[in-house]
């Protein structure tokens, strides 16, 4: 634009804005004295340029100041980096921003192109800027030196003065882009780890499944999200899940805890959970983010080490008492504790004659009545038989390890007659057997005979073949005892039967005899031995001079021997000689190292246990806190170990007191409150509600404390293992509850409800069925259905037995169903049926449940029916009209009737099923009030143990008022559980014969917490 243009424009320009009423274009003309399309054309110039607004008043056209600020006041405005180039591409305005990023000074800007600027100088914005942009250019990233990166638009401008140029704004995204890239990570993250990991909304529906969801439960991600979490949690969790979107609804984390989950092919699996809130950008909490890992297999590993634990106490105690026994008492011992292994079986432990060649029982361990069977057939007690041990049987039952046995024929070597054998098993129930034989180094001593009875089982047979090897050492030393005590005359006999070196010598300790084992060991014959130095053939063991006695421990040939010297006394002669054995004690050395490797991994174990555990000696000072403790108290080992006088008990309870394992060898009434306690032998099981743990929230805890012996069987401590069950407990509170609501329905039901067993004989029979049938409960539980209220044929000569047998084996076959049945004053009634199977623990049916309703009145309408339509087919001729309008009415009058009662049926179909949980505690007891069954086992009310249940419903004043009275007697029992007082409301039915063993009482007991009231009011 030339000088003079430049002039005009800035005249029209101060018009303009001295008068803001507006101009039309004739009175600027006037007053620039410039003609109107000149005076046009400088306006549109303004207009452009955003300088003047062009607006109408009425007919009129007016231009105005504008109102609007001019893109050059707008640029400080911007957090952007924005940068203003003419059309020759030099940079003429720079915001503060931009100053800012760059380090220059605004004076340094004027003048300077691209090349000279930060971020303008990067390649892609350099290639941009060479010619002036038609159109808005965006560049999506443009990264700088220092890490910045920027995405970039370029934008043609126009400036006040009409000129060109071009607009670089720079927005940052690095931000952005780290937040990009960290969400990539995190997501490539949980696509790799091994932890299934599962995002859901607060309402279940899962939204995010990893690879390692789909291998833990068989879904894929396809098929899990958008769908509700149920499908993989058992249907009795899913008060569980409940509690923790609770939790995780108020934004707390739930951590480590166990559970269980279903797979896709319905197998169950156990799970380690840890539940953490998802939360909005607002804060507040959108979803839940769970971790799963699969630990079945550190279960398993669990209760192998448990076994093995168990074991190797087994074989400490049993080794100890071999040490320890009599051995007179040998063979019955062996016999007991390998009873104990196999529990129910018959035992017997021969011994073997190499003289005679027989083998001898020298005891049986089986239950007195089995013994007196086998006393009856064989007409002498089992214990003492000796038969033949024949040579057709030799190789084989001196294999060795623990075997499958032969029957009862050969295992008394063909002595009894087969038929006889026959009987026995079978009046005994015997269903094979497992034979061992006793060898030590290398000599058969006997045998160990297991005769199993149906339903038992050889569960460890490693335990049991070690075990054996240690009795097999235990008889072969009592054998060997028993040869030393023959006297002189067997002297070479007992040397050569101990598997020691066994050296006899004179008072110069020169040899005067010894045995094959250490002509053997020696590696010379017996003769070439006799006369030399006992010095000379093992040196380092010499005779001790004087001592009667003398035990150490040398090193020959690269083995360990327990070298023992003792004075032999021979009346005959006043020459003292010397017995001198050693025993190669190798072995036990290698064990009694692995067994100190072995403490110390278990002190390792106990460290890296999951439940929480301590140990304390026997002066009650803390020498183990593992880390589950420090974590379950807060309180450090460091801060604990050493510690005595009960600084255990404080983070339980906040003082010092005595704690569960203070009371193992406690008994009287003084003991501290626990909500339950169990005793086994040096061990004590209890419950208890520790407020102190969890900062003071308080805790239900479970522990079990056992006494800690050494290989002597002294005490030396005792361990205690904790683990916090609160969740557990409200959980079973929580069932107790709906199960009391459940079983008020069932009694109450407006239905027929009645339970068979497989043979149609009646096991539960509901209130209503009482009143419909007119029979009591008394009357009809134990018999069969047919012949009582449902006939064997009906009145249309349809046999129902068979559709009744049928009935109870394939209850899936009769799913709806409908029949004739008869009340007790002989009423036939119509019930339409609802049957589903009951399965037992192994899948297969012991029962069937039926809901029926009376459909007798629906029946009978039909026959009206029936009547009716045969008088409409009489009379047809007469009354057509009429009878066509009554029989629509009839028939929709039924169909409404039946509609209704089918609804009826259907709503009472689903009460049964929702009743089905329901379970009470259902006892038999004697006259005496001896316990003959119980149905439920555990702690089935709330927590209260079933022994407890029982002492507090059979007293001696209710039995008797039960069988004065002759009909059931209703009392409510209350008795503590977690500390709180319940009631329970028990029912005592006497009954005249149980099981042909005399009169007896059935009892059932059922929580009865009122409704409306909460559980302690």
């Amino acid at each position: 634009m030339c000088g003079g243009e430049a002039d005009h424009l800035a005249k029209i320009r101060a018009i303009i804005r001295y008068n803001p009423r507006g101009l039309s274009i004739s009175e600027i003309a006037r007053k620039a004295h410039l003609n109107r399309n000149s005076v046009a054309k400088y306006l549109q110039v303004l207009l452009a340029s955003g300088e003047a607004e062009l607006r109408t008043i009425g007919a009129a056209r007016v231009y105005t100041p504008s109102r609007r600020l001019p893109l050059s006041s707008l640029l400080e405005y911007s957090n952007d980096l924005i940068v203003v180039l003419d059309r020759d591409g030099t940079v003429i305005q720079v915001n503060t921003p931009f100053l800012a990023f760059s380090g220059l000074s605004r004076d340094e800007i004027p003048g300077a192109g691209p090349p000279d600027l930060p971020l303008l100088s990067a390649p892609a914005l350099r290639a941009a800027l060479a010619d002036p942009p038609a159109e808005e250019i965006v560049i999506p990233e443009v990264a700088w030196e220092n890490g910045a990166v920027f995405r970039a638009k370029i934008l043609p401008t126009r400036f006040e003065d009409g000129g060109h140029g071009t607009t670089v704004i720079l927005e940052e995204i690095t931000g952005e882009k780290r937040a990009w890239k960290t969400r990539t990570i995190l997501a490539s993250i949980v696509e790799s780890t091994d932890d299934a990991i599962i995002g859901k909304d607060l309402d279940g529906t899962i939204i995010s499944w990893n690879r390692a969801a789909e291998a833990l439960y068989g879904y894929t991600a396809e098929e899990m999200v958008g769908q509700s979490l149920d499908r993989i949690v058992p249907p009795d969790l899913a008060a569980e899940v409940a509690a923790i979107t609770e939790e995780v609804r108020q934004g707390r984390p739930v951590r480590h805890i166990e559970t269980t989950r279903v797979r896709r092919d319905g197998r169950r699996v156990a799970v380690a959970l840890t539940v953490s809130p998802i939360r909005g950008e607002d804060g507040a909490v959108i979803g839940a983010s769970t971790i799963a890992r699969d630990v079945t297999a550190l279960k398993r590993v669990e209760a192998e080490k448990e076994r093995h634990l168990k074991n190797m106490a087994f074989l400490s105690r049993t080794a100890t008492a071999f040490v320890r026994m009599d051995d007179d008492d040998l063979y019955g011992y062996i016999a007991e504790k390998t009873r104990e292994l196999v529990p129910g079986a018959l035992v017997a432990i021969t011994s073997y004659d190499p003289v005679n060649n027989t083998l001898t029982a020298e005891e049986v361990a089986a239950s007195p009545h089995d013994l007196e069977v086998m006393a009856g057939y064989l007409r002498t007690s089992p214990i003492g038989i000796t038969v033949p041990f024949l040579d057709e049987y030799r190789d084989t039952f001196k294999e060795p390890g623990l075997a499958p046995g032969p029957p009862l024929y050969t295992i008394l070597m063909h002595t009894v007659p087969e038929e006889t054998c026959r009987r026995i098993e079978e009046d005994l129930g015997l269903n094979g057997s497992f034979y061992a034989p006793i060898i030590s180094n290398r000599r058969f001593l006997g045998s160990v005979l297991i005769i199993l009875k149906k339903g038992t089982v050889v569960e460890d047979p490693a335990l049991i073949e070690t075990f054996i090897d240690g009795a097999a050492v235990a008889i072969h030393r009592r054998t060997a005892f028993q040869i030393l005590k023959r006297g002189e005359k067997q002297a070479k006999e007992l040397l050569n039967a101990t598997h020691d070196l066994a050296i006899l010598t004179d008072a110069g300790g020169r040899v005067l005899d010894l045995n094959e084992e250490a002509a053997r060991f020696l590696g010379r014959s017996e003769e070439d031995l006799i006369g030399c130095s006992l010095g000379e053939v093992l040196p380092g063991v010499e005779a001790p001079a004087g001592e009667a006695h003398a035990r150490f421990e040398v090193s020959l040939s690269g083995r360990i021997f327990d070298v023992s010297v003792a004075a032999v006394i021979d009346e005959r002669s006043s020459s003292p000689r010397s017995a001198v054995f050693l025993r190669d004690i190798t072995a036990e050395r290698e064990a009694e190292g692995q067994l100190r490797r072995m403490n110390r991994h278990l002190a390792e174990i106990i460290e890296f246990l999951p439940d929480a555990t301590f140990i304390i000696d026997v002066d009650g000072r803390v020498t183990a806190w593992n880390r589950a403790m420090e974590d379950l108290t807060g309180v450090s080992k460091e801060a604990m170990i050493g510690k005595g006088d009960y600084q255990y008990a404080v983070p339980f309870y906040g003082e010092r007191r005595e704690i569960l394992i203070d009371l193992i060898d406690r008994e009287g009434d003084d003991l501290p409150p626990y909500l339950s306690i169990d005793r086994a032998r040096h061990a004590v099981i209890g419950g208890a509600y520790c407020p102190s743990i969890a900062g003071g929230k308080g805790a239900y805890l479970w522990g079990k404390a056992t006494a800690l012996f050494d290989e002597d069987g002294n005490r030396v401590g005792a361990i205690e293992s904790v683990r916090d069950v609160t969740r557990m407990v409200r959980a079973e509170e929580a069932l107790k509850q709906s199960q009391a609501k459940y079983r008020d329905l069932v009694e109450n039901a407006n239905s027929v409800i009645l339970t068979l067993d497989t043979e149609g004989r009646i096991t539960f029979f509901n209130r209503f069925a009482e009143a419909f049938f007119g029979y009591t409960r008394d009357e009809v539980l134990g018999k069969s259905v047919l012949g009582l209220i449902v006939p064997e044929t009906d009145s249309a000569g349809r046999d129902l037995r068979f559709m009744i047998a049928a009935l109870c084996a394939r209850p899936d076959l009769f799913g709806n169903v409908e029949n004739e049945n008869v009340t007790r004053d002989g009423t036939p009634v119509w019930i339409s049926w609802t049957n589903r199977a009951i399965y037992g623990e192994n899948g297969e049916i012991v029962g069937v449940n039926c809901v029926g309703n009376d459909i007798s009145a629906r029946k009978r309408m039909e026959e009206e029916l029936k009547a009716a339509q045969q008088n409409l087919e009489a009379t047809v001729c007469r009354q057509t009209a009429d009878l066509i309008f009554a029989n629509t009415s009839l028939r929709e009058e039924i169909g409404e009737r039946i509609r209704a009662q089918e609804a009826l049926e259907k709503s009472r179909n689903t009460l049964w099923l929702m009743l089905e949980v329901i379970a009470d505690c259902i006892f038999v007891a004697g006259a005496g009030g001896e316990v003959r069954a119980v149905r439920t086992q555990g702690e089935v009310l709330r927590g209260v143990p079933v022994e407890a249940i029982l002492a507090g419903a059979l007293s001696g004043e209710r039995r008797e008022q039960v069988f004065a009275e002759g009909r059931p007697v209703r009392q409510e029992i209350r008795l503590a559980s977690f500390g709180r007082e319940i009631a329970l409301d028990t029912w005592l039915i006497p009954v005249p014969d149980w099981d042909g063993k005399g009169p007896a009482i059935v009892g059932v007991a059922r929580d009865v917490v009122p409704d409306g009231k909460k559980e302690g009011d």
